[in-house]
């Protein structure tokens, strides 16, 4: 392996493998290149470029799970000093401007030359952009447009965006293949100028996103400055960007004619809750609202719809039920739900003593009865975690348990892989103490997956600490799929909890779905021939 302080350490990111290794053999025949670690998927080379800190990461946008883009934002806020190139087939320019914006200090087609390559790659370790020459052809042209258009929505500038007569000169000499020591010397300026003119060129052109939906009734009126109900979403209504941020409901605003917010309950990376009433029941509800710039497209929102409608038909006492569903005026989801006025889990965390093994088995029992109901309607909550499990006391029964957030991260996220995306928010990462390994790896999750979390959740109320507690999301994230967790002895001596119980929890957590509990009935069974056992 080469070795010094000129070496350029690479990480290679491409899902195809005989590219990926044609990409090694040749930046490892160039002088001072060494490539120390390839991923194939967005996941992968965020957990490895934590790990090896690479000086140049080469990245494929098409990847699957998580895509390049989002790899590299989350890359980018970890490791701002390491330098991102683009390499892709990906020429449209949605694609090039969502990389300029996650970071991405070069763009190039895939087929590039190997020696440009490696001029790109020298470049930007210099601390400069770089653009494969039809890219740049892109850039000049978006540059003398008021708008740049990306599929099916329009991203505004800040105004008109003009280069100056330097800039579109140098544009122009990239366009044609012109390396930025012969752009200086056609120009007359020193190279430093031509790189910083670069930079400066690709700052401007990277315009903050924020979204928002103008909502049409059947009249083609506007729909004014009220919420839209559920019968408002069509999955034909357009969502334009826009520049302002959504106004942030307060304190006596009405929506939708019948609700009537009276306080913020709290608010997330993903979402605000608020405390609101129903005007003409006088009943008190919760509204969950997904944060305006999370929403990317319409086909969002089609599957908010599909999804909020399927788990609005969860009934069962141990799951919160969802009654309304639509978008604000911002084209923001919001959900409205009981409210529910109890004590989480996660606040009886802190008082360990008054959770005996018999409180144990009765609260998640009723858990795995609201696991068990969900699951045979095929829904999956995907987020279980102690803020989510809600203990009321009832006037016939204590010690009442009812789910929150039930498939909550599926409507507002689908399928796709978002977990670490969102980490950056602040939410999920919290959620990550919870994440199965299937989860963390982008693969596919069934009602096993919710088993794990359960198993992370009691973990925590039986011995006061975290199955896992990584100082980073990358760290978190490798000890939920290879590490195993301390045993309950080691952890907590001072705690007495059975065997028996004990078993069961490292069951739950085992890392292949195969070998935890099939099913949420299977895992009850389990959990109340515990007391029988002690």
């Amino acid at each position: 392996m080469k070795e010094g302080n000129d070496v350029v350490t690479i990480l290679l990111v491409e899902d195809q493998e005989l590219i990926r290794l044609g990409l090694k053999l040749a930046l490892d025949r160039v002088p001072n290149f060494c490539v120390i670690g390839e991923a194939e998927d967005g996941l992968a080379a965020v957990k490895m470029a934590s790990e090896l800190k690479p000086k140049v990461i080469v990245m494929d946008i098409g990847l699957p799970g998580m895509d390049g883009v989002e790899a590299t934002q989350l890359i980018k806020k970890a490791l701002p000093k390491t330098r991102i190139i683009m390499v892709t087939t990906h020429d449209a320019d949605e694609d090039i401007f969502a990389a300029l914006n996650a970071g991405a200090d070069g763009y190039c087609l895939k087929n590039i030359a190997v020696d440009q390559l490696a001029l790109a790659i020298t470049t930007v370790t210099t601390g400069a952009a770089w653009l494969d020459p039809a890219i740049a052809s892109r850039v000049l042209r978006a540059g003398n447009k008021s708008t740049i258009s990306t599929g099916s929505t329009t991203l505004p500038q800040a105004g008109q965006v003009t280069f100056s007569k330097n800039e579109q000169e140098i544009l122009s000499y990239v366009e044609q293949g012109l390396s930025y020591e012969q752009i200086a010397e056609r120009l007359m300026i020193d190279v430093e100028k031509v790189k910083n003119y670069m930079c400066q060129i690709l700052e401007r052109m990277v315009v903050p996103k924020r979204i928002s939906g103008q909502l049409t009734t059947s009249t083609g009126q506007g729909s004014g400055s009220r919420l839209s109900t559920a019968n408002d979403i069509s999955g034909q209504q357009d969502i334009e960007m826009m520049t302002e941020e959504p106004p942030v409901p307060t304190n006596g605003t009405i929506l939708t004619d019948r609700y009537v917010i009276e306080s913020m309950l709290g608010s997330g990376g993903m979402s605000r809750v608020y405390l609101a009433k129903h005007l003409m029941m006088d009943k008190e509800v919760a509204i969950k609202m997904l944060h305006a710039h999370l929403i990317t497209n319409k086909l969002v929102l089609k599957r908010f719809q599909q999804e909020a409608k399927m788990v609005s038909g969860l009934n069962h006492p141990n799951i919160v039920k969802i009654f309304d569903f639509g978008l604000t005026e911002y084209g923001q989801p919001y959900l409205v739900m009981d409210y529910v006025n109890g004590q989480s889990l996660q606040a009886l965390l802190h008082d360990p003593a008054s959770l005996n093994l018999e409180r144990v088995v009765h609260i998640f029992s009723q858990v795995l009865d609201g696991l068990a109901a969900a699951h045979a309607a095929g829904i999956i909550h995907r987020d279980l975690k102690p803020s989510n499990i809600m203990v009321l006391d009832l006037e016939t029964v204590k010690d009442f348990v009812m789910i929150i957030d039930f498939g909550i991260a599926k409507i507002f996220l689908g399928d796709d892989p978002q977990a670490v995306k969102l980490t950056r928010t602040g939410e999920v990462y919290g959620s990550l103490a919870y994440m199965s390994p299937e989860q963390c790896q982008n693969a596919k999750c069934d009602q096993r997956t919710d088993i794990y979390s359960l198993g992370c959740v009691m973990y925590e109320i039986l011995t006061g600490k975290l199955v896992f507690s990584g100082t980073s999301p990358y760290k978190m994230i490798s000890q939920q799929v290879q590490e195993t967790p301390k045993h309950f002895a080691e952890i907590c001596p001072d705690r007495h909890i059975p065997t028996v119980l004990e078993n069961l929890v490292f069951k739950a957590l085992a890392k292949d779905p195969k070998a935890r509990f099939q099913s949420a009935l299977e895992m009850k069974d389990a959990l109340t021939s515990v007391l029988a056992q002690s």
